[in-house]
């Protein structure tokens, strides 16, 4: 019998889509998953459009949605909330956790009684095992720097006497959100998860 869970992100306007997920969603599983790799509200949201899952995997891509297609088509299944509707969610499907992505942050419930939770901090103590890809949110503050400090020299080198206008912090934070990174003999690497930019 699976761990059921229900995923959820808060739209812009404070309402939120949430799915269902029928298989590990305790915290070392959904709720790792979750934190490490749906780092953005795109991939989460990418994530929710496919709508209910039995078992979540690291991308939307490698989902098993109910669907079997992981398509927008879905979208039917996604469900709407309020915030103070959510909690009814726990009695209506006998779910044990509930995780929210709202501004930038992953959130846990188990019961009204409780609340929520960030979910960073069941992962603080956790250590990041070689070859695990880890989310941008997962990165230590040096190591946000070595990222941000190496991706302004990649635009340089590609843009030359452009590269001025393409060097905002705005422009390095995005793209560094939109990497995965994982440690190979004790070296932090990592990858764009999309055509981003450089």
């Amino acid at each position: 019998m699976g761990t059921r869970s229900y995923i959820g992100i808060e739209k812009a306007n404070g309402t939120v889509d949430a799915v269902y997920c029928h298989f590990d969603g305790y915290i070392e599983g959904v709720g790792r998953t979750l934190f490490a790799n749906y780092t953005t509200f795109r991939k989460t949201e990418k994530l929710i459009k496919g709508g209910s899952m039995s078992s979540l995997g690291n991308t939307a891509e490698h989902t098993s949605y109910y669907n079997k297609s992981g398509s927008e088509e879905a979208e039917n299944d996604v469900e709407n909330y309020s915030k103070e509707e959510l909690f009814q969610v726990f009695e209506k499907v006998g779910i044990e956790y509930f995780y929210l992505y709202s501004n930038g942050v992953w959130y846990v419930a188990q019961n009204e009684k409780d609340g929520w939770k960030r979910l960073d901090t069941y992962f603080d103590s956790l250590d990041i095992e070689e070859g695990e890809y880890i989310g941008y949110d997962r990165l230590n503050a040096d190591e946000k720097i070595k990222v941000h400090t190496q991706i302004a020299l990649e635009v340089a080198k590609k843009y030359g006497e452009k590269s001025p206008d393409l060097l905002t912090e705005s422009f390095v934070s995005a793209y560094a959100k939109d990497c995965r990174y994982w440690y190979e003999d004790g070296t932090l690497k990592y990858e764009q998860e999309s055509p981003f930019c450089i």
